[in-house]
């Protein structure tokens, strides 16, 4: 396959586009290579998108655990970080829907939503 330089506009875009939907993974690294100035998720990320997994550990004393979501899993090959911010009044094994956001290493993290739901959601 040719260089992205070499291509098309349209067709670079749309090899682009084609390895981040077939390796998401790519994402993250991607959009920081390209904009390492851009830290905000899109608002849809964080008040329409919820996951759904389990609370799979947390230990109160460091004050973080995970939960366990196997789509996320999927793309990411790791859980979803839990803060102690965002467990409220849940208990491990406990099913929830939850935003999350990516950081800096690509680890996913359960996210507080602005105007939306601040903890996990019960289901």
């Amino acid at each position: 396959a040719p260089a992205a330089s070499a291509l098309r506009e349209d067709d670079a875009v749309s090899a682009i586009v084609k390895a981040v939907t077939t390796r998401p993974s790519m994402a993250h690294p991607v959009v920081s290579a390209l904009c390492p100035d851009l830290t905000f998720a899109p608002v849809k990320a964080l008040t329409e998108r919820r996951m759904s997994g389990r609370i799979k550990s947390f230990n109160y004393s460091t004050g973080y655990g995970f939960i366990s979501c196997p789509e996320l899993y999927s793309t990411f090959g790791s859980d979803t970080f839990l803060h102690r911010a965002q467990i409220g009044n849940f208990d491990v094994e406990q099913h929830v829907t939850f935003t999350v956001l990516s950081n800096k290493d690509n680890k996913v993290c359960c996210a507080r939503p602005p105007g939306g739901p601040a903890k996990p959601q019960a289901f």
